[in-house]
């Protein structure tokens, strides 16, 4: 036992249990870095929380954004195109579309061509 004794991490918890009775004899030997996994494992997990909470925050500011641009393009023409849209801000239609369809503040009223954008408010 003194040399198990000498083992960094090793604490009276963790100190091997012995077991016997008429038929079997068990010797249970603890996981002496258990505590200092355990420890690390907690800082990974704050760690990655953090990052994928400062992303989502980040993509949601982004998207944020782009709507609120999106909006002023057609206060100022209620008549722009998508395509148009994207190339102002400088982004794909796709992601225009994508941001239109994630809100229900934009509306296209009527056909195609003779068409026009309204915003709920």
């Amino acid at each position: 036992m003194p040399d198990y004794q000498e083992q960094p991490n090793y604490s009276e918890e963790k100190k091997p249990l012995f077991e016997a009775d008429n038929d079997d004899f068990v010797l249970t030997l603890f996981n002496m870095n258990y505590e200092m996994q355990a420890n690390c494992v907690g800082q990974n997990v704050g760690q990655d929380v953090g990052q994928d909470v400062g992303q989502d925050v980040g993509q949601d500011v982004g998207q944020a954004k782009y709507l609120s641009e999106i909006i002023q393009l057609i206060r100022e023409n209620n008549k722009i195109t998508k395509a148009t849209i994207a190339k102002e801000l400088g982004v794909s239609e796709k992601t225009i579309e994508r941001e239109m369809k994630k809100t229900n503040k934009i509306v296209y009223i009527g056909s195609g061509y003779s068409g026009h954008w309204e915003i709920k408010e």
